[in-house]
């Protein structure tokens, strides 16, 4: 789906604007369209109002009215309207046929989307960076001993141990040709070295190929593919080149991607080359659940993988590993949390042998992702275990509660602020509109009443929107008049104002935002008293001899 754009294909009876200016049902007919569009059009065309303030009014509602009529008008621009709002008309659908359905017209939509994006190529990149920096804390718990007398009063030393930076940007060429370039740059202990990449991929139908030509420790040049077999299988194939001291160093890497159920993938790679080796992986993933279970054969390292992570419903994650091979087991544990919209934070302890433990500490944000691992000792030892599990999760509660909720509390408050001004400001536009509106109908209003009361027709003698059934004092303020709206809609001594909302009726406002409005309507019909009360969804058709007032005695 593309940005802006509800992946609802249903017809949506909130996009009902159009139909309450023009006052037609939904399924109005095109005769009903422009009987109304021409009764409505004696009010509010300029040519009506050769006063210069009201004809300015009229210049603007007119205007809104013409594209209402303009959109509902056109059978194709129509039913984009009511399926997608406004949103699909800006989006700049192309012209589909009135018969065809929601399905087809989303079809058609996706086509529309690779056409937009072509507009955008300039202007999307996808950065993406990762940012490290491993700080030696051992110096916490074991004391180097140098052989000299060590004085307990001097500061534990903690140094930056390793230090590390990537970042790749994309550049759209056309739709389907991209080139990437990334670049790496590492130091540890002081020696430092680092690499650039350029990749150009190609997408296909079934699968997309690449080239990537890199320097660095040497010189790279990669070819490789991806290949979709069928719906549930894909295979990828990468032929690799460096030369390096003088030497031609190959390589291939072969991977195939099989999904064996709803929620299970099945993943085999084979590597030949510096790093020969055979991995096979399989995940299963519910959504709340995941289980990865692997396993490699190597020159470089043979070992067992086994880890879970178990999602929560506050956007939080748990999650463990163990990894048992030839050269090293580990164990890690650790946990990730949302602190923000697009902001991850991560802990993790890692124990291993004969690594010994390192706390990681991770931040992403938006794409950008920054780690701390945190080398608290050489060795395996319960009591560092405890600091490293205990600490950050302490210091995190502290964070949390000192820090990161009274600051999101303030953003909340200052964006409710916002929000609060802006919809007051659209309020008292609507409100503006509404009452120029009705000075366009004051003289249709009276020709109305004098037409209609001469026959004994149907004179509205009051009417009132907004929130009624309240007894406060302070909400008189959310109930407005619509009673000359309402008899300028007046035919032939029948009042239809179809089912939905009622606040983009031209002459009427929303006096109370996000609250329960009603519409009370006290008429006369052949010189008797009617009056009638519905809420603001519902249709209202008068006159009608349920609504007439029963008088006493």
């Amino acid at each position: 789906m593309a940005e802006g754009l509800p992946e609802k294909i249903d017809s949506n009876p909130e996009n009902s604007e159009y139909y309450a200016i023009l006052n037609v049902r939904r399924d109005a007919s095109q005769e009903e369209l422009r009987a109304a569009y021409r009764r409505m059009s004696v009010v509010y065309h300029p040519d009506k109002h050769p006063d210069p303030t009201k004809k300015q009014i009229a210049e603007e509602l007119f205007a809104k009215l013409h594209n209402a009529y303009n959109v509902l008008s056109d059978p194709n621009k129509r039913q984009i309207y009511d399926i997608y709002g406004e949103g699909g008309l800006e989006a700049g659908w192309e012209v589909v046929a009135r018969k065809r359905t929601p399905a087809e017209i989303y079809a058609d939509y996706e086509r529309l989307k690779e056409s937009r994006e072509k507009q955008k190529l300039e202007e999307r990149t996808n950065p993406k960076g990762t940012f490290s920096i491993g700080v030696d804390a051992t110096d916490l718990f074991n004391r180097y001993d140098d052989g000299y007398d060590i004085d307990e009063s001097e500061m534990p030393n903690i140094e930056i141990r390793d230090m590390g930076i990537t970042q790749s940007i994309d550049f759209p060429i056309t739709v389907n040709n991209t080139v990437t370039l990334s670049g790496a740059l590492a130091s540890r202990n002081g020696i430092g070295g680092g690499n650039v990449l350029l990749t150009f991929r190609n997408r296909i139908v079934a699968g997309w190929h690449e080239v990537e030509i890199g320097g660095g420790n040497g010189i790279l040049f990669n070819v490789g593919g991806c290949r979709y077999i069928g719906k549930h299988s894909h295979s990828v194939i990468k032929l690799n080149s460096q030369i390096s001291d003088g030497y031609l160093h190959p390589g291939i890497t072969a991977m195939f991607v099989q999904q064996l159920d709803t929620h299970t993938i099945g993943y085999i790679t084979w590597r030949a080359g510096l790093q020969s080796s055979i991995n096979t992986t399989i995940v299963h993933d519910d959504g709340t659940n995941q289980v990865v279970i692997g396993g490699q054969i190597g020159f470089a390292d043979t070992f067992l993988l086994a880890r879970y992570v178990r999602r929560l419903q506050n956007e939080s994650r748990f999650f463990t590993e163990a990894r048992y091979g030839l050269l090293a087991a580990s164990l890690m544990y650790g946990a990730e949390t949302k602190i923000t919209r697009h902001s991850l934070v991560s802990a993790a302890v890692s124990i291993s042998v004969p690594r010994g433990i390192t706390l990681k500490i991770k931040v992403t944000r938006g794409s950008q992702t920054y780690k701390f691992p945190i080398y608290l000792s050489e060795e395996v030892d319960r009591t560092i275990i405890f600091y490293a599990t205990v600490v950050p999760l302490v210091a995190y509660w502290v964070t949390q509660s000192l820090v990161i909720k009274p600051f999101i509390a303030k953003m909340k408050r200052n964006e409710d602020m916002y929000n609060a001004e802006a919809k007051e400001e659209s309020r008292r536009r609507a409100k503006h509109e509404a009452e120029s509106a009705i000075k366009l109908m004051e003289e249709t209003y009276k020709r109305s009443v004098d037409c209609e009361s001469s026959k004994g027709g149907l004179v509205i003698v009051r009417a009132w929107f907004g929130k009624l059934l309240s007894s406060s004092r302070d909400d008189i303020n959310k109930i407005i008049d619509v009673t000359i709206p309402l008899q300028c809609q007046v035919k032939d001594s029948h009042l239809i104002i179809p089912e939905g909302p009622k606040t983009s009726i031209l002459g009427f406002y929303d006096p109370c935002p996000g609250e329960e409005k009603m519409l009370r309507v006290e008429y006369e019909f052949r010189l008797i008293s009617h009056e009638v009360t519905i809420n603001e969804k519902e249709a209202l058709r008068i006159p009608k001899q349920s609504h007439r007032i029963q008088v006493q005695g």
